[in-house]
């Protein structure tokens, strides 16, 4: 029978082993899964005799490159540092990993030093340290945790970067950490210096997987058609998002995924490439990220590597531009930030290649304006070289919003004094009070509860896990050439109408309207009033009602011709 603990003994027991050997390791509850070079390895031999009697019941060998894509995440880890301080960083790592942080803010303050989580997409508060105990810290997180990207050794008055991948100081599961360092004016430090230090934590915390449009179903993309509603009930459909995707995927030229820092776009991108790739084993995926974020299993990820004295723009482009010589069929860029790097991506898609990139902007149209303005310094019209359908393909924009508790959220209708009117104001512009209230087409809205044993532990209570907001753009040659004409509103306009697209303030309405989200946290997420959007959706349905009265009846014989011509006009390629 097993020991008390026989968890904890059996890594004890694991980690006791040659860093060689126990990264080749990997234990999953009572399985041990092991690289096959241990074969015949004395200290494996050993070990695992002394396992069987710990509660282990199985030993799998399997291929070394099949213990890199699916095991070496949950290899073991010491979690052991080499002194108090180098613990300490280990032990907050390890702690907001548990709390499912996304990131961990650190702040001297000279006086102190404050560490804070993001969950859920909000801050909280974890702790405080001692301004002596907290600086060490964090110079041990950048220089012995991390391998840095710019200078070696920690600088107060300094902008740096860099990353934590090696396993031994990350809990199974985290696959890397992203490091960045600030210095800010602090009133309490004797030279008046401060250190504002994020930690992006790399992982995937939405357990998607199989199909692209399972996965894009999980991450919160529409997988059926919506029926959306204005104040006065009229209705319109928006396709479904993960049909719209599904079709990028089977296109060449560039698709945006766009968002921004924290909304989610990488989880997504490579979620799309993870799926892609399975389909298509023939196919060769490669990537060029700076740096790689999270391992994407069968595809090629080329780390960006700036020579010494150089630019790592220069370095990101130069990246770019070679992957027109490594014989690809999708290239993956995790994200465009300079205009060199995007007129190369432009070159890559104008070889005939699929291209998955992310970059920031305000909105899926708001792309197009970011690329203007990037390459306003290469080029003389971008938009003549951007807005072409050989380059162009699709545009995409998320934003993350918690959702509701589904245990412990209150129904408005019985709790009209949760809310406050300003916000209640706003939705009745922008929804009918049927959708509001209930009635036949719902419950109505509800609103975020006091929090029960479900969403405890997120440390926000009444909040459950996130989801997606989204609007996605299929480019035909018609909206193309609109927008090449900066005639942006009436692309807005026909994406709404012709190529049936939803906005991300349409996805949040729909979500609240169903129940799924908050009204005022959507609000406070999205840093935007739920009806910003109104002025434009009024001027659409104007537009709809005049194209209404101006079409004359057709016979139909000539209704199918048109039905045609605009099918192949959607299509445009």
């Amino acid at each position: 029978m097993p020991s008390v603990m026989p968890i904890a003994k059996r890594h004890l027991l694991i980690n006791a082993l040659p860093d060689t050997i126990r990264g080749r390791l990997a234990l999953m509850e009572s399985e041990l899964i092991a690289s096959e070079e241990l074969q015949g390895d004395l200290h494996f031999i050993n070990l695992i005799g002394r396992l069987h009697a710990e509660g282990v019941e199985a030993v799998s060998f399997v291929p070394a490159s099949k213990f890199d894509a699916d095991y070496a995440r949950y290899a073991s880890r010491s979690g052991v540092g080499e002194n108090e301080i180098q613990q300490l960083a280990i032990d907050l790592l390890a702690r907001a990993f548990e709390c499912g942080a996304t990131d961990i803010h650190l702040a001297h303050m000279g006086t102190h030093v404050r560490s804070r989580f993001r969950v859920l997409g909000l801050l909280r508060d974890d702790q405080e340290y001692d301004a002596d105990t907290g600086a060490r810290m964090i110079r041990a997180i950048y220089e012995h945790l991390g391998a840095a990207q710019d200078a070696p050794a920690f600088d107060v008055n300094s902008r740096l970067d860099g990353r934590i991948i090696n396993r031994d100081y990350l809990p199974q599961g985290l696959y890397s950490v992203r490091i960045h360092s600030e210095p800010i004016e602090c009133d309490g430090a004797p030279d008046g210096k401060g250190t504002f230090m994020p930690l992006r934590l790399l992982r995937d915390t939405t357990g998607a997987s199989g199909s692209l449009e399972n996965r894009l179903t999980m991450l919160g993309y529409t997988s059926e058609d919506v029926t959306l509603y204005d104040n006065e009930g009229h209705e319109r459909v928006a396709g479904a998002q993960t049909a719209m995707f599904r079709e990028l995927s089977s296109r060449t030229g560039i698709v945006f995924i766009s968002g921004p820092t924290g909304s989610g776009k990488s989880t997504a991108l490579s979620h799309c490439m993870e799926a892609l790739i399975e389909e298509r084993p023939g196919d060769n995926f490669l990537s060029i990220e700076d740096p790689p974020e999270k391992p994407i299993k069968g595809m090629y990820q080329i780390p960006v590597i700036s020579r010494e004295g150089g630019e790592r723009g220069a370095a990101y482009t130069e990246a770019i531009a070679g992957t027109n010589r490594d014989d690809t069929d999708t290239v993956m860029i995790g994200e465009v930030r300079y205009a060199e790097a995007a007129l190369a991506t432009i070159e890559v898609a104008l070889s005939g290649n699929s291209v998955w990139a992310t970059i920031h902007a305000a909105d899926a149209l708001g792309i197009i304006q970011r690329l203007d303005v990037q390459l306003r310094s290469l080029v003389a019209n971008p938009l003549q070289v951007v807005c072409d359908p050989i380059v162009l393909s699709g545009l995409v924009f998320q934003r993350l919003v918690p959702m509701l508790c589904p245990h412990c959220k209150i129904p408005l209708r019985e709790n009209p004094d949760a809310i406050s009117k300003d916000c209640l104001t706003r939705l009745k512009r922008a929804m009918p009070e049927e959708l509001i209230y209930g009635g036949a087409h719902g419950e109505g809205i509800f609103l975020r509860g006091h929090g029960c044993q479900h969403c405890k532990d997120s440390g926000h209570p009444g909040l459950y896990r996130q989801t997606v907001v989204a609007e996605i753009v299929n480019l035909d040659a018609e909206i193309l050439a609109l927008l090449r004409e900066h005639r942006r509103e009436e692309a807005r306009t026909y994406w709404l109408t012709e190529l049936r697209g939803m906005t991300y303030l349409e996805h949040a309405r729909h979500l609240i309207a169903t129940g799924v989200l908050g009204p005022m946290i959507t609000e406070e997420m999205l840093a935007m009033p739920i009806d910003e959007d109104i002025q434009i959706m009024n001027a659409l349905r104007a537009h709809m009602k005049a194209k209404a009265v101006n079409t004359a009846p057709a016979s139909p014989s000539a209704v199918n011709a048109h039905s045609t011509r605009s099918a192949k006009k959607r299509r445009g390629y």
